[in-house]
């Protein structure tokens, strides 16, 4: 029996390398997936690559009304929510620290900060609905070592 049998699963970041294999490996375990990325037109092609049981929703996981309607999305479509797969994430202008604006300081930590949060928010309570779940987040090595000049 496959592991993720009848489990329901969102996938942020869905798009990118990491994130497609992942949507891809919790189809093949018997997951429903919802696909969450910034770009429709990828997100479609993705789930026609996927097929049944793959669903697009395009959104910005640092905004707090997307981040309620992909979970809002996953509940309705497929009833519920067992897995936050926290992986969209973004690298940021790279250049020397001082040399960035705090606009793009701004949007890498709400990316990559306030997404994580937002999807956990949301994303908890219809958890706790079903009895509990699982919540991966993603990370870079980036930030465990630092670069000289970054």
């Amino acid at each position: 029996m496959p592991k993720l049998n009848g489990k329901v699963a969102i996938v942020t970041g869905a798009t990118g390398g990491i994130g497609a294999a992942t949507a891809e490996l919790f189809l093949r375990e018997g997951a429903r997936v919802v696909l969450v990325d910034l770009q429709p037109e990828p997100l479609q092609a993705l789930a026609q690559r996927l097929g049944d049981g793959a669903a697009p929703f395009a959104a910005d996981v640092a905004d707090p009304a997307d981040t309620e309607k992909y979970v809002a999305e996953a509940t309705r479509r497929f009833g519920g929510v067992d897995v936050l797969f926290a992986n969209a994430g973004i690298e940021g202008a790279v250049r020397p620290l001082i040399d960035c604006t705090v606009e793009e300081f701004d949007r890498v930590l709400a990316v990559n900060v306030r997404g994580v949060w937002l999807g956990i928010k949301y994303a908890a309570p219809e958890m706790a609905k079903r009895g509990g779940g699982s919540i991966v987040i993603t990370s870079s090595v980036a930030g465990l070592v630092g670069s000289r000049g970054l």
